[in-house]
């Protein structure tokens, strides 16, 4: 059994907890580890390559001296594993950090680990153009596609929707949105409550997760104080809740800032979206989804699994929601759709895709 150093460690999410039990049977023991510029010291002697996914730690500090010191470090620990063979493969989930301190910095810092890794690993063709183009990638640089597994058997709901509707003191008959996961400014969650402040049509709006920031939470508040059909709850979401939550509500909603809202986001591609668990954890509970249309959205749920906006367009997303309203009919159909989708996409196929990868970047048969 090949250990690989997996970092960093992403809290609850089952993600890389999923990814390691299902790569055992393929010969590779995963070691999950929070992601640090001495990551050279904590490689063990079994660990054969590093696997790298999301890199916000290492630019979480504002000091920039600081944190340019630490990329150094980093990059010369990587370095240094490199030539002793410890060679290694990066997921790439977003193209940069949605909430960005150091723009240059993190730039250079992926455009090496980009162009130094064995290979690098995305969830869809749109992201591999998009990682091929943005980090300026030759050929010779692999780009392997392999797709996001499904949650279907993560969070099991003991629930009915009423019964959640119940527990969770909602409206039983009021057709239910969901925002759920971590709530963050770039996901455009000021706008949801603005827009459906405006439509209300007797729906109701559920917004569950951690605020971040932590500013976040009073101007949610603030803006949702004077709309009784928007329900906040803002905090960690336990795995059971995520089940209920997911069991009450009627349509999942991926909202992402609108660039006609936000003229710096236009042509930018920290605004383009690589990955998406929560539109994966929309279709493993089978639920249809609002949605932005681009990227992984449009590749993983289509014109069948939601309704898609386009995020260029002035009130999109307003748009989107009263087609959305007009369609109920549809939700179910859409929900189970986006299910059967999903369903195949387990995680002993995941993890049979990555063993491969890895026995590339180890030059070793497949």
């Amino acid at each position: 059994m090949k250990g690989v150093l997996c970092a960093p460690v992403m809290g609850a999410n089952p993600y890389q907890s999923l990814l390691a039990r299902a790569l055992e049977s393929h010969g590779f023991c995963l070691r999950l580890e929070p992601l640090s510029w001495r990551i050279e010291g904590q490689v063990q002697t079994r660990d054969s390559l590093l696997h790298l996914h999301w890199l916000a730690p290492l630019f979480s500090d504002p000091r920039r001296a600081r944190t340019t010191l630490k990329v150094a470090l980093f990059v010369r620990a990587l370095s240094r594993l490199r030539r002793r063979g410890i060679p290694f493969v990066w997921t790439i989930h977003n193209l940069y950090e949605h909430e960005r301190q150091h723009v240059a910095l993190e730039r250079r810092l992926r455009l090496w680990l980009a162009r130094h890794a064995a290979a690098l690993i995305v969830h869809g063709p749109s992201a591999a153009e998009l990682v091929r183009r943005e980090y300026q990638l030759s050929e010779r640089n692999e780009v392997a596609i392999v797709p996001h597994g499904h949650y279907v058997d993560a969070y099991p709901s003991r629930h009915t929707r009423i019964e959640a509707r119940r527990l969770l003191g909602l409206d039983p008959e009021a057709p239910t949105l969901l925002l759920l996961g971590q709530v963050s400014p770039y996901k455009g969650v000021l706008t949801l409550v603005e827009t459906v402040a405006r439509v209300r049509s007797g729906l109701q709006l559920v917004i569950a997760g951690q605020p971040s920031p932590p500013w976040l939470e009073n101007e949610l508040r603030a803006h949702a104080q004077d709309v009784p059909d928007i329900h906040l709850r803002l905090g960690f979401v336990s795995d059971e809740e995520v089940a209920t939550y997911g069991t009450a509500c009627d349509l999942f909603v991926l909202a992402h800032r609108e660039v006609a809202d936000d003229p710096t986001l236009r042509d930018n591609p920290r605004f383009e979206i690589l990955t998406s668990g929560s539109a994966v954890l929309a279709m493993s509970l089978g639920r249809a989804c609002l949605a932005p249309r681009m990227g992984c959205f449009s590749e993983l749920l289509g014109e069948d699994g939601g309704f898609l906006f386009d995020p260029k367009q002035p009130g999109g997303l307003e748009s989107a929601l009263r087609i959305a309203l007009t369609e109920r009919r549809r939700w179910d159909e859409m929900g189970r759709r986006n299910r059967a989708a999903i369903e195949p996409v387990g995680w002993d196929r995941v993890a049979e895709r990555t063993a491969a990868v890895y026995a590339r970047a180890l030059h070793e048969p497949a």
